[in-house]
């Protein structure tokens, strides 16, 4: 994610008080296996200071498949983890903090859709 578009989503953020979502990986997979994270979302919420809410997503790639405009019905599981604090994360250690995410995100995913990093 650029740093201005970075910029201007906090500062909306602070003007509207809005939610925003933001799927860490960057794209969806053909089949439904966590990828790995970029960094947009975590410099994002160091720059607003804003905590990260984890919202973990199973079966999005039977509703929505890559490379169609077409969302189709299917099943979904949503499941909402506790808020991590960014108080005192710094950039310097991005990685760090993606890990910590993408290790949460593992943890709390389906076993047929986890990560092939993992």
């Amino acid at each position: 994610m650029h740093s201005l578009c970075q910029k201007e989503i906090g500062i909306c953020y602070n003007t509207l008080r809005v939610s925003l979502i933001i799927f860490p990986e960057g794209t969806s997979s053909r089949d439904g296996r966590l990828l790995p994270f970029k960094k947009g979302f975590v410099h994002l919420a160091l720059q607003t200071g804003l905590p990260i809410v984890p919202m973990v997503l199973t079966g999005t790639h039977q509703a929505w498949r890559k490379g169609s405009l077409l969302v189709r019905p299917a099943s979904l599981s949503v499941k909402y983890l506790p808020p991590i604090k960014t108080d005192g994360r710094t950039a310097d250690k991005i990685d760090e903090h993606i890990k910590m995410v993408h290790d949460l995100y593992v943890q709390y995913t389906f076993h047929s859709h986890r990560s092939l990093l993992c």
